[in-house]
């Protein structure tokens, strides 16, 4: 019997079917195979309107069966850098781009695993911070609002983006900031794209287009940093939006004239509310996404 496609996940919109990936295959499989083939076909389908690409195969599996099998004692082969380098890293990131905010500011990590962020943020200053992870956490939710929420590869290893971006924010203060990393896809689908990878958990692959739509579907705005970097926030004002963006903000223009004329204005836009507009604009970027729109770069 033939399968309907899902909808998408983001936008509720018509889907085709992208390609069947390995179980096994992991982040990791560009330099090589980490495991054997697994012989389990794991499909994946994209929207035809927002270029959403995602994966229905784990939608009924318990927190139990993740454990087992994919953040298990072998995780650590489908991602070394999860457990010691890429906190560090992270912690160095959010140092530099937090350097203008006051090192009192309230921080959740969201999806934090053992809480390795947190412990390396608080080395270099930030004490106001704790860790919570709805993946693995069976303790008491944190209370109370938090200035700044961090999720730093979480949104690609969701089952359900919306109720995962919507747990997210409700933590959030209204003027506050939730800044999280999950890689895009290029304009262009790309089928052997090594981000694609069941075996690290890698569910949920976004686009541009498939942020800004989540975004509006949990009532916030969507400004992308770079290919990798983004953050969600509610109040243009938000004195915390704008010191992080006005860190970024070169970075972010650039990203976004890749990605072609429309992203580069609305990424302008974005930072002109927030009050980081600069005149004159850089022509190079404005050059690079006039090329990109046409298919020329």
């Amino acid at each position: 019997m033939e399968l309907l496609e899902p909808a998408c996940k983001c936008c509720g919109g018509v889907t085709c079917f992208f390609a069947g990936y390995d179980f096994s295959r992991t982040c990791e499989d560009q330099k090589g195979a980490v495991f054997a083939k697994s012989g389990i076909d794991v499909p994946y389908y994209r929207c035809k309107s927002c270029g959403f690409v995602f994966t229905t195969y784990f939608d009924r599996w318990s927190k139990q069966a993740f454990a087992e099998r994919i953040y298990n004692s072998e995780y650590i082969l489908a991602d070394p850098d999860f457990a010691a380098a890429r906190p560090k890293y992270i912690a160095e990131l959010l140092d530099g781009l937090l350097a203008t905010v006051p090192p009192d500011v309230k921080i959740l990590d969201y999806g934090g695993g053992e809480g390795k962020l947190i412990q390396e943020l608080k080395l270099r200053g930030f004490e106001n911070g704790e860790s919570y992870d709805p993946f693995f956490s069976s303790g008491t939710r944190p209370d109370g609002l938090f200035e700044l929420i961090t999720a730093f590869e979480v949104a690609e290893h969701t089952a359900e983006p919306i109720l995962l971006f919507q747990d997210a924010l409700s933590f959030l203060a209204q003027d506050g900031v939730l800044l999280f990393t999950t890689a895009l896809q290029s304009r262009k689908p790309d089928r052997d794209w090594w981000y694609i990878a069941p075996r690290n958990g890698h569910i949920s692959i976004h686009s541009y287009a498939s942020l800004q739509r989540l975004a509006a579907a949990v009532g916030a705005t969507c400004l992308s940093l770079d290919d990798s970097l983004h953050m969600f926030y509610r109040d243009q004002q938000s004195d915390i939006a704008r010191q992080i963006a006005g860190n970024r903000r070169n970075a972010a223009l650039y990203a976004a004239s890749r990605r072609g004329v429309r992203s580069f204005a609305q990424t302008a836009n974005l930072l002109s509310e927030l009050g980081l507009a600069r005149e004159p604009r850089d022509a190079r970027h404005l050059a690079r996404g006039a090329l990109t729109s046409c298919g020329l770069i």
